[in-house]
Order: C-alpha cells, then sequence, then structure tokens
C-alpha cells in the first residue's frame, strides 16, 4: 500500500479506504497523526467534581461523582470573556484534586474602558461561570480567580 506516498492527510485517508483489503498498519499510519493533531488542538482535559448547592459533591444515581470536563469550562470561559472589550489571551485553571482551585486569566483589552473596571468585570464573569458549571465549591471564592490586562489595542482586541 502507497499510503505514505500522498502528502495530503485527508488523501491519504481516502485512498487507503478505498484500497483493499485495509492492513492494520495502514490504519495506524493514517489515523495516528490525525488523531494527535486533534488531541494537540482540543488539550489535556481533567474531569471536574460538580457540587450542591449545600457545598457537597453531586452525585449520579449510580454513587459516582458528578463531572464536568475541564476542557467544556476553559471553552465556556473564553466565550463569556470574549467582548468587544476584552479578549482572553491565556486561561489557566488549577486544579487540585478534581476541584479548581484558582483560575488565571490575561486579558487582551481595547484602548479607553478602564481597565480596572475590565478586570473587576472579568473577574466577576470568571467566578459566576464556574459557580454556573461546577456548582457551590466551598474551596472557590472570588479570591481564587486573577485577572491580568497584560495588552491594550486600538480597536478590536478580537482582530490583533
Amino acid at each position: 500500500m502507497a499510503v505514505a506516498d500522498e502528502p495530503d492527510p485527508l488523501e491519504r485517508v481516502v485512498r487507503a479506504a478505498r484500497e483493499e483489503p485495509l492492513e492494520a498498519a495502514a490504519v495506524e499510519q493514517v489515523t495516528r497523526p490525525v488523531a494527535d493533531r486533534v488531541r494537540e488542538l482540543a488539550g489535556r482535559s481533567t474531569p471536574l467534581r460538580v457540587f450542591t448547592a449545600d457545598g457537597r459533591p453531586r452525585l449520579r444515581e449510580d454513587g459516582a461523582p458528578v463531572t464536568v470536563a475541564s476542557r467544556e469550562l476553559r471553552s465556556t470561559l473564553r466565550m463569556v470573556l470574549t467582548t468587544l472589550e476584552r479578549v482572553p489571551s491565556a486561561i489557566d485553571l488549577r486544579i487540585d484534586d478534581g476541584r479548581v482551585g484558582g483560575v488565571e486569566v490575561s486579558i487582551v483589552a481595547r484602548y479607553g474602558p478602564d481597565l480596572r473596571e475590565i478586570g473587576r468585570a472579568a473577574g466577576r464573569d470568571v467566578f459566576e461561570t464556574v459557580r454556573s458549571h461546577l456548582g457551590h465549591d466551598p474551596a472557590f471564592g472570588p479570591a481564587d480567580v486573577a485577572v491580568a490586562v497584560v495588552d491594550v489595542v486600538d480597536g478590536d482586541p478580537a482582530r490583533d
């Protein structure tokens, strides 16, 4: 099978799928780079425990803890933090034993508005988003959110 002769990954997949019989080595040769790229783009994810309103871990009917993927939380934070006045340039979750112990956010802001207010609003948005996704974890509070405005741009911060 001459799968390696084709430089385009999609063409390699199509070519490998059309050839008979499909060899396990060829499948591995085609799927491994694609899977590695998907994992690289999506990033690693950690299950985060969800809590009830009174601060106890939320459990499923079978007694297993309810979790949310850290990737999902990070993605939601990125959407919430993206406004006309600010965009996140980095979102770092500090995860301790399946719990969010802290969130550090770097923001690029639009020139003009009060940067302190942009930072305070971003911090509130982060805290509220974590609380809405994970419930009331008594070990996580507003003081566990750190926001830094790392750059200021003229115009739309999402475009610069």
